[in-house]
C-alpha cells in the first residue's frame, strides 16, 4: 500500500512537470535542453541551492538549462544564490537568501509562484530575485487554480528584464486565482522593465502593497483587473513608498480596481491613466492623509505627466482626502476627463483641510458621458487650464462646493459648453488665479449651464458670460459675487432656446466694468440689503432688469434701456450716478430707447435715483403702486407715459409717479383702465407730480371707445386724469364752451326755482342762485376738449381743474 502511494505521488509530480512543460511550449516553443529538479533539501531550515543533494535527482544543482521547482508544505530557506531557466514555487513557503536569476537568453525564462495549497516566496534583505522575461503569480497547475505571494522585504530586490524579448508580470494568472506582491520596508524594490497585469484572468484577484520606504518601479503598462470579473487592488502607503510608473496605466480594464496611496505614500505616472476603462468597471483611486517626516508634513501624492480619464466607457472614482494631493504637471498633455466617452462615469472628490488637486491641464467634467465634481472641508481644485463641466454633446457634469472648498482656475470655466453643466457653491468659493478668468454657462451649441452660489459663497473672475447659445439658470442667494464684465442673454442669431434667467437675493454683485442683458436675458435683484445688491459702472438692456422686494441696483455711469429691453422698479431701488460722494440728484441718465420700456410698481412703493431721458415707454399702473423719481424727467417727442387705471380715486392720493426735480413733457400720454374697471364721473388719478412742468404732450390716447370720456389736465404741478361729465359745470347751452351764452342763460333765469342745468342749475340744488354763477365764473373761458384729444391744456386751464373739483364735492354734498 505504501508503495502504493509512493507511486502515486511520483505520478503526480511527473504529471504536474509535465503540465507544466506543455504550457510553457504553448506560450514559449519546445522546451530547451536540461533537467528539472526538485528541491529536496532540510525544512524548517537553511540550505544552500548548490549542494547536489539538496534536489531531485540527486546530480544538481540547476543550471541555466534547467527547470527548478519547490513543492514541500514545509518553509524552506534557500541560501547562496543560483541560477535555472525556470523556477516555480508551487507549494509551501520559500525564502530566497541570495542572488538567484532566470536565464536572460532563454524566451522561456519565468518565475512561477502559485498552486492549489498556496505557495509564497520571500526574497530576505540582501536578496534579490533577476527573472529574464515573466513572473507569475496565482496560477493554475493541474487544472486547478492556485494562489501566490510574493514578499519583498527590506533590502530585498526583484528585477524582471526585457533581456529576451518583452517581459511582463501577471498577479492572478490563472482564472480564478489570486496573486499577491508585498514590497515592504527602506530599500525593498520591485522593478519589471515590461508590463503588470494585475488580476490578469478572469474572475482572478491581484494585490500589490508597497509599505514602509518599499519602492515599486514599471516601465511597461500596468493593467489593472484586465477582464470581467477580476479584482485588483495596489496599495501605497507610509512616508517615501513609492511607485514609479513610465508608462500608461489602466485601473480597471474590465474587471474592478482599487489604488489607494495613502499616509505619505507616493505614485507618479508618466503615461496615460484610466479608471473604469471599459463597460462593467467600477474602479477608483484614493489619494489620502499625509506622514511626519521631522517637523515637515509629506502628503500622500499621485503625480501623473499625461491624460487622466476617470470613467471611460465604466465606472472611475477619483478621491482626493485629508489632506491628499493629485499633481497634473504635463500642460495641455494632462487633460483630465470625467465620463471621458458616452456611457462612461467619473467621479472626483476632493475633501478635508489641505487637500489638493491640481492641474495644468484643462479639466472636464462629464466630457461626452457624465462627470461629478465634489469639493467639501476646505478641498482645493486648482484648474490651470480651465474647467469645463458638460463640455461635450450629450455630456452632463455637476460640480458641488461646500463649507469652505475653493476652486480656482486660469482661463475659462464653462457651464454646459455644449451638454448640461450644473456649479452649486455653498460656503465655498469659485475664483481666478490670473485677472484674465471667464465663466461661461450655455455659450456652446446645444448647451445648458445652471449656477448656484449660496450662504456666504463667493465667485471672483473677470469676465461673466451666460445664455449666449443655450439656457442658463443663475441664483445667487446670500453670495459676494465680484466681476469686471457680465454679458446675459442671446447672441445675435443665437437659437430661440437662449437666454440666461438670473436671480440675485440678499447678495452683493460688484460690476466693474459694463453689464449687457441681451434678448432672453433676465436679471431679478431682491433682498433687504440696504447696500446696492447689483453694483456695475455702466449697464445696456436689451431683456428685462426687475427690482422687487427691496432689491436695489446702482449703475455709477450711464444705464441704456434699449429695444425690447425692460426695467421694473417693483418696490425696489435703482440708482444711475456715482454711489459714493456724487451729487443729490446723481448726474447719472437711464436712457429710455424706443422700444424700451420703464415699468412702475404694481403696489408698494419704488424709486429711482439719477436723470430720465424717455424715448420709449414709461409705464405706471394702480392701485397702490408709486414711483419716486429723484432726478429730472425729460420726455422726447417720441417718448411715451402709459398708465393703467383700476381701483377708485381714493388709493390715489399720490401720484404715479412723483418727481423731486424738473419734468419736460412732449411726446404721447396714453391713458388705459384695467380689465372690468369703470371711474365714476369727477374721480380724479394722480399720474405725475414735480417741483416744475413743463411743456405738453403731443399726442394723447384717452382710452376712446367704451362710450366714456375721460380728460387730462394740470393741477398744482401734477397731471391728473379725470372722467368728464356729459356737460361740465357752467355749459348751460351744452356746447363744450364756457362764455358769455351761458352766462346770458343764468342771468335770464336767476332766481327761478325749480330748475334745470340748461338753466342755469350747475349745482343741482333745483334753484338757479350764486353757488351757480359761482361755478360758471371758475370754468369761464374754458373750452372742453374730449378724448381723444391733441394735447395736455396748458397752465391757463387750470381753472378747469378747480371747476371739476368744486363740481364733484356739491355731487357728493348732494346724494348724501
Amino acid at each position: 500500500m505504501e508503495r502504493m502511494i509512493l507511486v502515486s505521488k511520483v505520478c503526480a509530480r511527473w504529471i504536474a512537470r509535465w503540465t507544466l512543460a506543455a504550457s510553457l511550449v504553448a506560450i514559449h516553443g519546445p522546451r530547451l535542453r536540461g533537467s528539472d529538479f526538485d528541491w529536496n533539501g532540510p525544512v524548517n531550515g537553511s540550505a544552500r541551492w548548490d549542494v547536489a543533494e539538496n534536489w531531485l535527482p540527486t546530480d544538481g544543482p540547476p543550471d541555466a538549462a534547467s527547470l527548478a521547482f519547490f513543492r514541500l508544505p514545509e518553509p524552506v530557506i534557500v541560501a547562496g544564490g543560483g541560477t535555472a531557466r525556470l523556477i516555480a514555487v508551487e507549494r509551501g513557503d520559500v525564502t530566497f537568501k541570495g542572488t538567484y536569476t532566470t536565464d536572460m537568453e532563454s524566451p522561456a525564462s519565468a518565475f512561477l509562484i502559485g498552486g492549489p495549497e498556496g505557495a509564497t516566496t520571500r526574497v530576505s534583505a540582501g536578496g534579490s530575485l533577476a527573472v529574464g522575461r515573466r513572473l507569475d503569480i496565482g496560477r493554475n497547475v493541474a487544472g486547478a487554480h492556485g494562489d501566490g505571494t510574493l514578499l519583498v522585504a527590506e533590502e530585498g530586490s526583484v528585477r524582471v528584464h526585457s533581456n529576451s524579448g518583452t517581459p511582463s508580470v501577471n498577479l492572478g494568472f490563472g482564472s480564478g486565482s489570486t496573486g499577491t506582491i508585498n514590497i515592504g520596508g527602506p530599500g525593498a524594490e520591485f522593478i519589471t522593465e515590461g508590463t503588470l497585469n494585475v488580476a490578469f484572468a478572469a474572475g482572478s484577484v491581484g494585490q500589490i502593497n508597497v509599505l514602509d520606504g518599499g519602492l515599486l518601479e514599471t516601465d511597461g503598462n500596468v493593467v489593472l483587473a484586465s477582464t470581467d470579473d477580476s479584482i485588483a487592488s495596489v496599495a501605497v502607503a507610509g512616508n517615501d513608498s513609492t511607485w514609479d510608473l513610465h508608462a500608461n496605466l489602466r485601473v480597471g480594464n474590465r474587471g474592478s480596481a482599487v489604488l489607494t496611496i495613502r499616509e505619505g505614500g507616493h505614485v507618479e505616472v508618466q503615461g496615460e491613466t484610466r479608471v473604469g476603462n471599459l463597460e462593467g468597471s467600477v474602479s477608483s483611486i484614493t489619494v489620502s492623509g499625509s506622514a511626519e517626516q521631522g517637523p515637515e508634513t509629506i502628503s500622500s501624492r499621485f503625480e501623473h505627466h499625461g491624460p487622466l480619464h476617470v470613467g471611460v466607457l465604466g465606472q472611475g472614482i477619483l478621491q482626493v482626502l485629508e489632506g491628499g494631493q493629485l499633481l497634473s504637471a504635463a500642460g495641455t498633455n494632462g487633460v483630465i476627463s470625467l465620463g471621458h466617452l458616452s456611457g462612461g462615469h467619473g467621479e472626483l472628490a476632493i475633501r478635508g483641510p489641505g487637500s489638493l488637486f491640481s492641474s495644468n491641464g484643462l479639466i472636464e467634467i462629464g466630457r461626452l458621458g457624465t462627470g461629478e465634481l465634489w469639493l467639501a472641508d476646505g478641498g482645493l481644485l486648482d484648474a490651470r487650464d480651465g474647467l469645463a463641466i458638460g463640455s461635450g454633446v450629450a455630456s452632463s457634469g455637476m460640480a458641488t462646493v461646500r463649507d469652505g472648498a475653493e476652486i480656482r482656475f486660469q482661463g475659462t470655466l464653462k457651464l454646459g459648453d455644449r451638454g448640461t453643466g450644473e456649479l452649486s457653491v455653498t460656503g465655498g468659493q469659485v475664483m481666478h488665479n490670473t485677472g484674465n478668468g471667464e465663466l461661461t454657462i450655455a455659450t456652446g451649441n446645444g448647451g445648458e449651464g445652471r449656477l448656484a452660489l449660496r450662504n456666504g459663497a463667493m465667485l471672483h473672475v473677470e469676465k461673466f458670460r451666460a445664455g449666449s447659445q443655450g439656457p442658463a439658470e443663475v441664483t445667487f442667494d446670500g453670495a459676494q459675487v465680484f466681476t469686471s464684465d457680465v454679458f446675459l442673454g442671446a447672441e445675435e442669431g443665437a437659437s430661440s432656446t437662449a437666454g440666461a434667467d438670473v436671480e440675485v437675493h440678499d447678495s452683493t454683485w460688484t460690476i466693474a466694468g459694463n453689464l449687457q442683458i441681451g434678448r432672453g436675458g433676465n436679471l431679478r435683484i431682491r433682498g433687504e440689503s440696504a447696500a446696492p445688491a447689483v453694483q456695475t459702472g455702466s449697464a445696456h438692456v436689451a431683456g428685462t432688469l426687475e427690482l422687487s422686494e427691496g432689491g436695489s441696483a446702482s449703475v455709477e455711469q450711464e444705464l441704456r434701456l434699449a429695444d425690447g429691453g425692460t426695467i421694473d422698479v417693483n418696490q425696489g431701488r435703482l440708482r444711475v450716478g456715482p454711489s459714493a460722494g456724487g451729487s443729490s440728484p446723481p448726474l447719472g441718465s437711464l436712457q429710455i430707447l424706443s422700444g424700451g420700456t420703464l415699468h412702475g410698481p404694481l403696489e408698494g412703493v419704488a424709486s429711482l435715483a439719477g436723470q430720465v431721458i424717455n424715448e420709449g415707454h414709461v409705464s405706471l399702473a394702480t392701485p397702490g403702486g408709486e414711483l419716486d423719481l429723484e432726478g429730472n424727467l425729460l420726455q422726447g417727442e417720441n417718448g411715451r407715459l402709459r398708465i393703467e387705471i383700476g381701483g377708485s380715486s381714493r388709493e390715489m392720493d399720490s401720484p404715479l409717479l412723483n418727481v423731486e426735480g424738473d419734468v419736460f413733457l412732449s411726446g404721447a400720454f396714453d391713458v388705459r383702465l384695467s380689465e372690468g374697471f369703470i371711474p365714476h364721473v369727477g374721480e380724479i388719478f394722480h399720474v405725475l407730480t414735480a417741483d416744475s412742468l413743463a411743456g405738453s404732450f403731443d399726442n394723447l390716447s384717452l382710452f376712446p371707445g367704451l362710450g366714456i370720456d375721460l380728460a387730462a389736465f394740470l393741477r398744482d404741478g401734477s397731471v391728473v386724469v379725470t372722467r368728464v361729465p356729459d356737460y361740465w359745470p357752467g355749459d348751460a347751452t351744452q356746447d363744450d364752451h364756457v362764455d358769455l351764452a351761458d352766462f346770458t342763460v343764468l342771468k335770464e333765469h336767476f332766481g327761478q326755482s325749480p330748475a334745470t342745468f340748461s338753466q342755469g342749475d350747475f349745482d343741482g340744488n333745483n334753484a338757479v342762485d350764486l353757488s351757480d354763477f359761482a361755478l360758471l365764473k371758475a370754468a369761464f373761458g374754458v373750452e372742453v376738449v374730449r378724448s381723444p384729444v391733441p394735447a395736455v391744456p396748458e397752465p391757463a386751464t387750470w381753472s378747469l381743474a378747480l371747476c371739476v373739483a368744486a363740481w364733484m364735492m356739491m355731487q357728493r354734498g348732494r346724494f348724501a
